[in-house]
């Protein structure tokens, strides 16, 4: 199975310039969300719109900022190492599942968020 989308290579990229630091759990959790994402897109890409793969890749992006504003130096590729990656491809459902519980309440947060900036944009143009 090919892995390597353009955020998955850019985010361990991106970590191999700092220093190793200790893996946190919540990093290694956050790690196999980039990765069950972007396993996800690779394996039904074919069936996703751009605007759904999109979706996806700001989902895992979502956990690569999760991971450097805990651990700023980490190398992402540390965090998923083989083993971890043949559980999350082993069990891809579980791991979306899991990794879009957090993302559906913070899509429902931007979405209100959006809502109350519309309304305040609409209520200065009308002078209020």
């Amino acid at each position: 199975m090919r892995i390597a989308r353009p955020l998955l290579v850019a985010a361990v990229a991106f970590g191999l310039a700092g220093p190793a630091t200790a893996q946190s759990a919540q990093d290694v959790a956050d790690a196999r969300c980039i990765l069950a994402f972007n396993m996800f897109v690779t394996r039904v890409g074919d069936k996703l719109t751009e605007s759904d793969k999109a979706i996806f890749d700001s989902f895992a992006t979502y956990f690569v900022g999760k991971i450097r504003a805990r651990s700023p130096s980490v190398d992402i590729s540390t965090l998923i190492p083989p083993p971890v990656v043949r559980a999350v491809q082993d069990g891809l459902k579980e791991e979306v599942t899991r990794c879009n519980a957090e993302t559906s309440i913070i899509s429902a947060s931007l979405e209100q968020t959006s809502k109350a900036l519309t309304a305040t944009i609409e209520a200065n143009k009308n002078g209020n």
